[in-house]
């Protein structure tokens, strides 16, 4: 973090956060550690295969937690219902994943009451902080994709001395290292050569009666202890690093994981195997509470929804009724009957699974029975076990106790875990357990009174209910208000959360109550509700006015002309050319890749009534040649902004005196490439609907006379943009700088859909011929035409030859330009009797040396602003001829 953004952080906690400040420190840090995909194999938890010399030390310290139970077997569902405090299915997160739905992606809207823990931390005035993963089921899987309310840090670099001096924190930090995927037999060759060691013999660890003992089955179990040490290793780090900043002392720490094991039969799924996790709890001493003593195990039951209520306690701050678990860590007294859990659908595939656990007995009822647990996933396929697992299954060599995953499912499951604790001995039938079967039964029932569960709605229509039609809503603006000397926000969205940050640079601060603020210092603050999108950005300007912040993904903003579009709340990015395209060499695709970042003739276009607008930019990759935006309103040119190639951010202005409502077009450079971040306007303005008729497409082919050198840094000024504009066309500039016949172009012009025009000016301009013969440049430009032919078998081509040029001789090869001209009308006059549509417009007779700079100028061939526009005039009534 940057000195300006912790003066900015300092100050706002000066001004902004409740009492009380953090000079004597009152609350605790505290810092959870969670593993991925493992379960109790612990040399701590008893497990003597596991070498965990840092979490041994941890737990000796500590107290162990010995019945502690996710509420789900796999990820994003039991992060949802973690970081909530509720189960994963009364807040519809519990299908995994909510956002890879292979039906249509979709995130989870709890209600809108609820909030991740977390945050309320946050609004107490605690630092948060986490790395990399998310995965709440409202977020997607990584940093920065989940609401931004929840943790004023989230990324690869946490570090809790970026908080303020004497300011509290919780941190969640998330180990990858036993997922899952490394045991992939791929990511295992990886990782022994980023130096993870093998320190595991298969021949020493447990295989589970529900597997068939096999080498491979050895070598995945035996893997993942190894990647088990190495998470162990990790962990140290980080312990250490609590030790070297001198905060162990003031600091909560638990260690635990997400669910069980990533292995078959384990994740995903709802036995113990899947949902029963390690859990180490250290207080330091100024924390502990009376009675509890290091190296204590505790035997109660515990559940992932119960860190929310416990957490809160530590902190001090008021438990929310909405939350479903008890605060079982912060208060040793308290206890609980019960356990509960839940499998829905996983990546492709249909589930309905719950569960519920007491100290002994597990009850499992199954609402698609008749169906197998061990249907193919095809993430889940890539384990050498499961390979294993299905190849023995096929064949018939499975036992009773390792078919029965596979084989069609009872609607009920009933275990002794205490006698039976791989789950493999289903007692539903034995009358001996009938009064266990019936106590668990009603304690399910109960809970489901007390507990919702969206599972009984189909996914279909509970994505529906959250996402209309599929698509996202969006969070409403927050409004401002100043009372009393303090600014006061609202969001009319229920149960949206605020953020607001000093300045246009300053880190987001949670909204909990009205604020101080220097004079003359920016004032930007957003909303989001869970599982919505953000609300555009209100900003309280150094003069006074209230801007809102559209991002570019607001619904009324026309993007034309760029045949690649990426966009969402954050950026707008811009590319004729595929990423794949643009890592091939200048000999294959015919042009310099790294001029043809940028979308030449591309435009924005939008629609308001606000007498004022202002635009933000950010610079990409490509050339560095300076930028020009030009600026046309109801049609007619307006303005140009022009920025320098060290202009990292460029931004500008736009007003008129009061015209009501008016279309504005801002077209993209010439040559470098720019992002669109945000469009600024009036708090009381929005964008309107701006209806776009179908027009005529217009697709240029060529080098750098197309693609407007010698126009500046604006390609409006270019002869395909202005042509197009007297046309009313849409254009699609495809040329690049430099290039000579180029594949590149038609691969790009064959992905646009149907274009009705295609103009090809490849005029060798600058003439340095790169050694180029007549009979070679003959071969290429025949089968140019081919493939354009070939991607757009509608349009009228029109091949103009070269230009008039002050250069009429290559000074590379010394060959005349004239050969090359004829070139151009032989091979059009050949074809023309097949294709009618194909056409020559000869460049000596739409050109001259007024299209270009005077003799005796450094640039002798491209054309001039004015010799643009003269050969748009000439071309535009041949054109027109072509679309009735």
């Amino acid at each position: 973090m940057t000195a300006s953004v912790r003066l900015v952080r300092a100050l706002l906690c000066l001004l902004a956060c409740a009492p009380p400040l953090f000079a004597d420190q009152q609350q605790p840090n505290i810092l959870i550690l969670m593993a991925e995909d493992l379960s109790p194999r612990i040399g701590a938890f008893g497990d003597p295969v596991a070498q965990t010399p840092n979490i041994d030390r941890l737990a000796s310290a500590g107290v162990r937690f010995s019945n502690a139970f996710t509420t789900a077997g796999v990820c994003a569902p039991s992060r949802a219902a973690h970081i909530t405090g509720m189960h994963q299915a009364s807040i519809g997160a519990q299908h995994m994943r909510s956002g890879s739905r292979p039906e249509g992606a979709y995130l989870a809207v709890p209600p809108p009451e609820v909030k991740a823990y977390p945050e309320l931390l946050r609004s107490a005035g605690y630092y948060t902080l986490t790395n990399g993963k998310l995965d709440y089921q409202f977020s997607s899987y990584g940093a920065d994709s989940g609401p931004f309310t929840i943790w004023d840090y989230e990324g690869n670099d946490p570090d809790w001395n970026d908080r303020a001096e004497g300011q509290p924190f919780f941190a969640l930090i998330n180990f990858g290292m036993t997922h899952e995927s490394r045991m992939f037999p791929e990511n295992v060759t990886k990782q022994r050569a980023q130096g993870w060691k093998q320190i595991t013999d298969p021949a020493e660890v447990e295989v589970p009666p529900y597997y068939p003992d096999t080498a491979a089955v050895r070598r995945d179990i035996a893997q993942h202890y190894d990647n088990i040490h190495e998470m162990d290793r990790q962990v140290g780090r980080w312990l250490e690093k609590l030790e070297a900043d001198r905060l162990a002392d003031d600091t909560i720490v638990i260690w635990t994981t997400d669910h069980g094991d990533g292995l078959p039969r384990a994740k995903r799924e709802i036995y113990d195997s899947g949902i029963r996790v390690p859990l180490i709890l250290r207080w330091p001493e100024r924390w502990r509470p009376p009675g509890v003593t290091a190296g204590a195990v505790d035997n109660r039951l515990v559940s992932f929804v119960d860190f929310a209520p416990s957490v809160l306690r530590w902190a001090g701050v008021d438990a929310p009724p909405w939350l479903q678990g008890r605060p079982m860590l912060a208060d040793p007294e308290a206890q609980r009957d019960y356990v509960f859990a839940a499998k829905d659908r996983l990546d492709e595939m249909p589930f309905h699974e719950r569960a519920v656990r007491d100290g002994r007995f597990k009850y499992i009822v199954n609402h698609r029975p008749g169906e197998p647990g061990g249907k193919p996933l095809r993430y889940r396929e890539q384990l050498a076990t499961m390979q294993e697992l299905r190849a023995w299954h096929d064949s018939g060599r499975l036992n009773a106790e390792q078919a029965f995953w596979f084989e069609p499912r009872p609607r009920e499951e009933l275990y002794d875990l205490a006698a039976d604790p791989y789950e493999v001995n289903n007692l539903v039938a034995d009358p001996d357990f009938s009064a266990e079967l019936e106590r668990l039964r009603a304690a399910l029932t109960n809970w489901h009174e007390r507990v919702p569960d969206q599972s009984v709605e189909p996914e279909a229509a509970m994505a529906e209910r959250f996402w209309p039609g599929g698509k996202q809503p969006r969070t409403a603006a927050p409004q401002f208000s100043a009372r009393g000397g303090r600014f006061h926000l609202e969001s009319p969205t229920a149960g949206a959360s605020i953020g607001y940050r000093l300045g246009e640079d300053g880190p987001w601060t949670l909204y909990f109550g009205p604020f101080k603020a220097p004079d003359g210092v920016v004032i930007e603050a957003k909303a989001v509700r869970y599982g919505w999108a953000e609300s555009e950005i209100i900003r309280l300007t150094k003069t006074g006015m209230v801007l809102r912040s559209l991002g570019p993904d607001h619904p009324e903003l026309v993007f034309r002309g760029i045949p690649r579009l990426e966009r969402d709340p954050r950026s707008a990015r811009f590319s004729r050319f595929s990423a794949d395209l643009l890592t091939r060499p200048k000999s294959e695709i015919g042009f310099n890749p790294e001029k043809a970042h940028n979308v030449p003739g591309g435009s924005i276009s939008f629609r308001t009534a606000s007498p004022w607008l202002r635009l933000v930019f950010t610079r990409a990759a490509g050339l560095a040649r300076g930028v020009e935006f030009g600026v046309f309103r109801n049609g007619r040119f307006q303005e140009a902004h022009a920025f320098g190639p060290d202009i990292e951010m460029p931004t500008f202005e736009s007003s008129h005196d009061g015209e009501g409502s008016v279309t504005w077009e801002v077209t993209l450079p010439a040559f470098d490439s720019v992002e669109l971040r945000v469009l600024d306007l009036p708090a009381e303005y929005d964008l309107e609907p701006l209806p776009w008729p179908a027009r005529p497409v217009l697709a240029t082919l060529g080098d750098s006379i197309t693609h407007g050198t010698g126009q500046g840094a604006g390609s409006y000024l270019s002869w395909p943009f202005l042509l197009a504009r007297m046309l009313d066309w849409e254009l699609y500039n495809l040329a690049v700088g430099g290039s000579g016949v180029a594949p590149g172009q038609v691969e790009a012009l064959a992905g646009l859909g149907a274009v009705d025009v295609v103009t090809l000016l490849f005029g060798y301009n600058d003439w340095n011929g790169e050694g180029d013969s007549v009979a070679h440049f003959e071969a290429e430009y025949r089968q140019l035409l081919a493939d354009v032919r070939a991607a757009q078998p509608d349009a009228a081509i029109f091949c103009i030859s070269p230009l008039v040029t002050r250069r009429e001789v290559s000074k590379r090869s010394g060959l005349p330009i004239e050969g090359f001209r004829e070139v151009v009308e032989r091979l059009v006059r050949e074809l023309q009797p097949g294709d009618p549509l194909l056409h020559f417009i000869d460049g000596t007779a739409v050109s001259s040396y007024g299209n270009l700079q005077a003799e005796g100028a450094s640039d002798v061939v491209h054309l001039t602003v004015e010799g643009a526009a003269l050969l748009a005039d000439t071309l535009e009534s041949i054109l027109a001829a072509a679309v009735p």
